[in-house]
């Protein structure tokens, strides 16, 4: 589970920020992914890109200011995935090493996205409520 993209999808779901105010909320997530990353400066460019996608699929499928929750859990899969694979082409050119970290990670990614769909999907009612957004 990566619980750092999970945090941005909530937050740009009951945010609706727009792309540059994305952009600043995956720049925040990666600083803060630097604590326990191995492969420094990587997630700025993983979540930087993956939030602005979520921002987008969050802001197109907004029907009277609200998002189903279907919508947050497809958003949620589509953002981590293409993170974790902007990671692993990242890190595989770090690496010169393709066929076998391809084949090591992808499975990885998107068991992680799954999990981070499955979490926002179970967060994002309780939050709409508490926060009376719908």
């Amino acid at each position: 589970p990566e619980f750092i993209i999970s945090a941005f999808c909530l937050t740009i779901l009951v945010v609706r920020p727009n792309i540059g105010q994305a952009l600043v909320i995956g720049l925040i997530s990666a600083a803060v992914i630097q604590i326990t990353t191995t492969s420094p400066f990587v997630d700025f460019a993983a979540e930087g890109i993956a939030a602005m996608l979520m921002a987008v699929i969050v802001n197109a499928a907004a029907k009277d200011g609200q998002v189903k929750p279907v919508v947050a859990i497809v958003a949620t899969f589509v953002t981590t995935f293409v993170s974790g694979v902007i990671f692993m082409v990242i890190k595989m050119a770090m690496l010169g090493v393709v066929g076998e970290l391809a084949a090591a990670m992808l499975p990885v990614v998107a068991m992680t996205a799954v999990f981070n769909a499955i979490l926002v999907g179970a967060l994002y009612l309780p939050i709409q409520k508490a926060l009376k957004l719908n």
